[in-house]
This record gives C-alpha cells, structure tokens and sequence, in this order.
C-alpha cells in the first residue's frame, strides 16, 4: 500500500490530539485534584463517591440529633437532681421537726423553709432548655389557657398540681393512671360513655408523651422523662390541718366524745400494820383484804375504757375540737406541700379561749397532728418522702445511661465520619504524586510527537526561502 505524506500527517494529527486529550485530562485532575470530571471517566468511582456522600449527609443528621439529644438529657438530669435534692432537704427538715423539743415556734420556721422548698420544685418542674419546657412531653412551649400561654406545671386554687391543665388529684384520672386499661363506670349514657373514652385516651396519651431523637435507622431515644411519670413517685395519703378563719384563728365545731373511766381490777393483798408488817391471825398466818386497783398498761399507765350508765349504755359528753381540712397527695409537689401545710400549723394555746374545753381541743388537735410521742403525720412523711427520693434518684439513674448510650453512639459516629470520609476521598482523590508523574510522562510524550511531527509535515516555500 502506497504511504503519501497526507496519511502520515493525517495520523500524526489523531495521535496528536490523543496525547493532547491524556495531556488536558490528567492536567485538569492536577488544578481539580479530583479524579474524574464526568460520570463516564469512573463510573465505578462514582458509585462509591455517591454512597459515600449519602452516608456521610445522614450520618451529619444523626450526629447532629445525637449532641441535641445529649443537651436534652443534660437539662433533664440537672432538673431530676434539682428536684432529688428539694426532697432530701424536705426529708432532713421532717427528721429535725419530729424532734419532740421543737417548739411551735421552730415548726413555724421550718415551715418557711419547706414552703420554699415546695416552690422550687414546682419551679424545678418547669425548668426550660432555650424556650422549650423540658418535662411538657412534645408540648414544650407550654399549653394555651384563655389565649394566654402557660406553663406545664400548674397548681389551682385548691392547691392541687396541674398538668398542661389537667388535675393530677382528679379521681377519675388517678382511676386510670393506675389502671390504663380500666373500663367506664357503669350507668353511663353511650355520650358520656364517649366522653369518659375520650378522656381516658387523653390521660393515657399525655402519661406516655416524652420528647425523643430519632439517634439511627430505626432507633429512637427519649431524651427527657415524662412530666406524670416524674411526680408520682408510687405513695399516696391524706391529712388532716386545721381550718383557720379570715384572721388566722382556729375554727371550733361542737362534737360529742364518749366519757372514759379508769378499768379496775380486785387484787387480794396482806393486811399491814402501821410499821408495814403483816397482820397475823391466832393461828399465825397473814390476814388478807381485797383492794380495787387501776390495771395499767406495758408503759405503766392507767388502762381506759369508756364508762356506762346504769343500763349499759355508752355515755357520751360534749366537747370541741378544731375543724380540719383534708389535703391529699399522691405527688412529689403535693407531698411536700402537704408536709408544709402540718407543721404550718402555728397554733399555741394562746390562741385559744380559756376553758377546759378549749384546753382539751388544743391538746387534741396537737396530738393528731404530732401524736403524743411527737411523731404524728411526720412519721409517716418521713417513709413518704423516702420512697419520692427513691424514686427521682430511679429516674437520675435512667437518664444517666441513656447519656451514656448517646456517648457511645457519639464516639461510633466520628468513627464512621472518618472512615466515610475516607472512603469518598479514596473514589474522589487524586494522589498528587502519581498524577504529576503521569503528567510528566505524557508532556515528554507530547513533546516528541511535536519534535518528530516537524519531520514528517512537508516543507513550505518559506521553509526553501529561508535556507
């Protein structure tokens, strides 16, 4: 086959312009230091970039849900450990006011300080991270009243406590709090049979209602403690405080009380003399008599019983005693309160009218509120207010390991941020040193084409002009 000098520099043209392509392609790479510009210069390389770049933008969303989370759960323990601490500082008072010494006086300042305590933890139980209400479950800016905004936490004219509304005291609501599956009351109508399901819904679902993260594919993670479920600490009881009128004085009510006697028993004793000895008969032997004496109980006193008349029947007398209230709790706020509202009793008997009867209803209602020995309610706040330490302390607990879970799953995600991060940079990156080695290699290339191509190209008539 014939070669003219057309086809040579017809193929000199083409492996020119191959070598300048190589040459452009690994010269944009180098000014990139990317190593494709197109789908079609790595198609495998893509694939893995975008995998890459998919993983990394939902690992950021997870990460960044996981250090809210976090601050989540570092709000919800400080305010659980707030809230332990009002408790145990409750619980330190009660121990110091059942000490028998304590004066009204001393009670009445302890008062004060168990009212502040109370206070703050209705506070405590508001707290906020930003603006958002940490214990309102996803009703974190609060709940709507009358077109005005209001707290979570509530406590009404009755002193009950609250929640976005609804009364914790509320027997029905106390009937399926502790019975979530619990049936309407029988002699409903089908509507108020509705209303009482609906309502029973409502209660159920504000009772699970907790903020949570989705953390990963198919994980999520409450990252604060329903606000129901922190209050009620498992107790309940009532009280018994005294009514005071409008100017702090004691409210009396005429009541009527059975007349105790003394029990007696016959006890046959020596006859003694004058000198203490016994009184013997001809014979020698001690004389005995039979005497009426008190029976007296384990503590040495006199056992009583109530006295009757000729008929057997009981007889009763009248008397005073102070009117009381009664303040029922079966929350942390309401416990305390309720320990508040005891010893805020800061009655002496000064404060009542002279009189036996007046005596014997301030020494009555005294006894009921701090019992004979001093203890009274306290004694039992005290076991109460044992178990809402126990059970804030439960709930610190929980949140603690959830913290610890989100660090776990915190040092997992940088772990896998840099290995993703790697892996784009492996399908993406150029490595500098090979490409500029390339380069090299294809300009030498480049240039040895140019140099033998001047041969090949047929020489003009400037070339001959210029010789």
């Amino acid at each position: 086959m014939r070669i003219t000098n057309s086809m040579l520099v017809s193929n000199f043209m083409n492996d020119l312009y191959t070598n300048m392509t190589k040459l452009s392609k690994l010269q944009s790479q180098m000014a990139s230091g990317k190593k494709y510009a197109h789908i079609s210069d790595d198609p495998i390389a893509v694939i893995f970039s975008q995998q890459a770049r998919y993983k990394l933008a939902q690992l950021g969303h997870y990460r960044m849900n996981v250090n809210r989370a976090e601050e989540w759960l570092t709000e919800a323990e400080v305010g659980c450990m707030e809230i332990n601490k009002m408790v145990v500082a409750a619980y330190e008072a009660c121990i110091d006011a059942r000490t028998t010494v304590k004066t009204n006086a001393d009670r009445s300042n302890i008062a004060k300080y168990v009212g502040q305590l109370r206070d703050h933890i209705l506070q405590s139980l508001n707290m906020t991270y930003g603006d958002k209400y940490v214990f309102a479950g996803y009703n974190t800016t609060g709940y709507s009243e009358g077109g005005k905004v209001t707290a979570p936490f509530t406590v009404d004219g009755d002193g009950n406590l609250c929640y976005n509304g609804l009364n914790l005291n509320d027997p029905e609501f106390l009937r399926i709090f502790n019975n979530p599956d619990a049936n309407p009351p029988a002699g409903l109508t089908p509507a108020e049979e509705d209303a009482w399901n609906t309502a029973k819904d409502l209660f159920n679902s504000l009772r699970n209602d907790v903020m949570a993260f989705d953390l990963a594919i198919g994980t999520s993670m409450p990252v604060s403690v329903n606000g129901i479920e922190l209050v009620f600490y498992g107790g309940s009881g009532s009280v018994n405080v005294p009514i005071k009128d409008e100017f702090g004085n004691p409210v009396f009510e005429l009541i009527s009380v059975p007349v105790m006697e003394v029990v007696y028993e016959d006890v046959t004793v020596p006859i003694l003399d004058k000198d203490g000895f016994p009184i013997l008969d001809i014979s020698g032997n001690p004389q005995y008599e039979t005497v009426r004496v008190p029976v007296l109980d384990a503590k040495g006193d006199p056992v009583m019983q109530q006295a009757t008349d000729a008929l057997g029947d009981p007889i009763f007398r009248d008397a005073l005693q102070v009117q009381t209230k009664t303040v029922e709790y079966n929350n942390i706020y309401n416990l305390v309160d309720a320990f508040y509202q005891v010893i805020n009793t800061d009655f002496v008997r000064d404060d009542f009218p002279a009189g036996d009867m007046y005596d014997e209803a301030f020494n009555r209602m005294m006894i009921e509120m701090f019992g004979e020995d001093g203890d009274g309610y306290l004694s039992t706040f005290i076991g109460e207010l044992q178990d809402a330490q126990q059970h804030t302390l439960a709930w610190t607990a929980d949140i603690g390991g959830r913290s610890n879970r989100i660090e776990i799953l915190q040092n997992r995600y940088d772990a896998d941020y840099v290995n993703y991060t790697q892996m784009l940079s492996d399908a993406e990156d150029i490595d500098l040193a090979e490409i500029v080695m390339h380069y090299k290699m294809a300009e030498s290339v480049y240039r040895a084409a140019l140099a033998s191509g001047a041969s090949i190209i047929q020489p003009t008539l400037m070339d001959f002009l210029r010789r």
